[in-house]
């Protein structure tokens, strides 16, 4: 028997399994071992396999449900057998987790027995199974939630269409244009969203009738061996828990903040952060101090709030990241979203639009630390060769750099890395894609040219991404706004408020 309390969030830092996993087992504390499960599973050690899944039969059930999630962080298919026993539970929360837990490792053994338990009396299990089903990805989960959608009553149609977002072939595409034209107003704004994000749009030409976008007519080219790591996550981290929980409860039609400032609440250090940021001159105005969640989440608003939640989660996700300045490459990636979301505000973007824009913003640079995580020699080694031979020439590139040297830049990287694993609107993909691109192209979308000036700005005050290599100075050329259609009240607005701007990342960032 292990005696004492361990510190487990230090032993998770250091990657500690087999002490993790010795707690885990035996510790004479409830919820310590609680914590080492977690721990786990945030480590995606198949190592600690054996043990979860023995954990799936303890007598506490809330130890059970956690080890199922942990085994759906791990993603190790030698965990689909115990898992599919849980689906027999007379424990419904244990049925959700393992439901999600096979959605997340969609291992197509399991999809007869998801299909199995979708007579289930209760509706969140229901929903978890059908999001699982998805997940599968194949033809055969397509016709199921075909079949399936017809057979259902209208509370569980949104979320069967919703599940078929996973699901990237032809017949599933044939499927939610059959749906979006035969069913009711809701469900038809439902699957033009999940067609859209699959890259179709409606053709005006034929009355509702959809075509393939001409942005997603030519897939992200990147070397096929960069392709299959990426296909496989490689040694890339899991999109955090809280991302996805976020996203899946912002589709739902009637969610309130309360709802929100709940799975907020599910996150300590998250949780911190949103009432520190909720208290920062720039959100408080002079209110009174905040001291719980649900009303820092109430003064903040639901967009801001999954800003928040995906600056934090990226953050934390690449934190092991060790060929640059994390400091800079993170603050750099953090004014970029806030200019450019001011900038969307001052050519009068949408609220949503404006969010869109933080958040390619954030995740313009993100094929570095993908790069880093995917091919970590590979990458170490070109930096160390460019900085020794490249840097200070006049017609340096980084990513003409990378092209050359891998097959493939950063940005196509980063690009392909979000298209297949974030749920962002394929706008920000497509600016991610361009962020290096000439701004004056006449075909480029406006949130790219906004993202590619954004980075260019911020550059030309000395904030870059802390990759150490000393590019040949540039100015920023004023006149690029007007690219974007701003006027010159509109710039001097700009100006009047890019301190600002800057200032409000350091309501994100805290580096011990």
């Amino acid at each position: 028997m292990i005696f004492g309390r361990p510190n487990i969030e230090k032993l998770r830092a250091k990657g500690k399994i087999s002490q993790l996993i010795k707690i885990a087992r035996s510790h004479k504390d409830y919820n310590t071992r609680r914590l080492a499960v977690s721990a786990l599973g945030s480590l995606r050690s198949p190592q600690a396999v054996v043990t979860l899944c023995e954990l799936l039969k303890s007598t506490g059930s809330r130890l059970r449900i956690d080890a199922a999630e942990a085994l759906g962080d791990i993603g190790d298919k030698a965990a689909v057998p115990p898992l599919i026993e849980c689906l027999k539970s007379e424990a419904e929360d244990l049925q959700i987790a393992a439901a999600d837990a096979l959605g997340k490792i969609a291992d197509t053994k399991a999809l007869s027995h998801l299909t199995n338990v979708l007579n289930t009396p209760f509706p969140a299990l229901k929903k978890s199974l059908i999001l699982a089903i998805g997940k599968m990805g194949t033809d055969k989960a397509a016709k199921i939630l075909n079949r399936l959608f017809w057979e259902e009553s209208e509370e569980f149609k949104g979320e069967i269409v919703r599940a078929f977002k996973y699901i990237h072939t032809q017949s599933a595409v044939e499927t939610l244009i059959n749906i979006y034209q035969s069913s009711s107003i809701e469900i038809r704004e439902t699957a033009a969203a999940v067609l859209s994000q699959s890259g179709w749009k409606p053709d005006k030409e034929r009355a509702d009738q959809w075509k393939k976008s001409d942005q997603a007519e030519k897939p992200i080219e990147i070397p096929p061996k960069l392709r299959q790591l990426l296909e496989s996550k490689s040694d890339l981290p899991a999109i955090p828990e809280i991302v996805i929980k976020l996203n899946q409860l912002l589709i739902v039609p009637d969610v309130t903040l309360k709802d929100v400032g709940s799975l907020i609440k599910t996150d300590p250090s998250l949780s911190a952060r949103t009432v520190k940021t909720a208290n920062s001159a720039y959100f408080s105005r002079g209110d009174m101090e905040i001291t719980d969640v649900q009303t820092a989440v109430t003064r903040l608003g639901v967009l801001q709030i999954r800003n928040l939640v995906y600056a934090f989660s990226l953050i934390k996700q690449f934190e092991s990241a060790k060929l640059i300045d994390r400091r800079k490459f993170w603050t750099h990636s953090l004014v970029v979203a806030q200019i450019t979301k001011a900038l969307s505000r001052l050519i009068e973007g949408s609220e949503a639009e404006q969010e869109t824009a933080y958040m390619a913003g954030l995740m313009h640079d993100i094929g570095i630390v993908v790069l880093m995580n995917m091919v970590p020699q590979a990458y170490d080694r070109f930096l160390r060769m460019t900085v020794g031979n490249k840097v200070g020439m006049p017609d340096f590139s980084l990513w003409k750099e990378e092209e050359a040297a891998l097959g493939a830049d950063h940005a196509k990287i980063g690009a392909a890395y979000i298209d297949r694993w974030w749920p962002v609107d394929n706008a920000i993909v497509q600016a991610v894609l361009h962020h290096h691109q000439n701004p004056d192209s006449q075909v480029l979308p406006l949130l790219s040219k906004t993202t590619i000036i954004a980075n260019q700005y911020c550059q030309s005050i000395g904030l870059d991404n802390g990759i150490n290599l000393t590019m040949h100075s540039q100015t920023f050329d004023t006149q690029k706004f007007k690219l974007l259609g701003m006027n010159e009240e509109q710039i001097e607005e700009f100006y009047q408020n890019a301190d600002d701007e800057i200032e409000t990342v350091k309501l994100i960032l805290s580096f011990e």
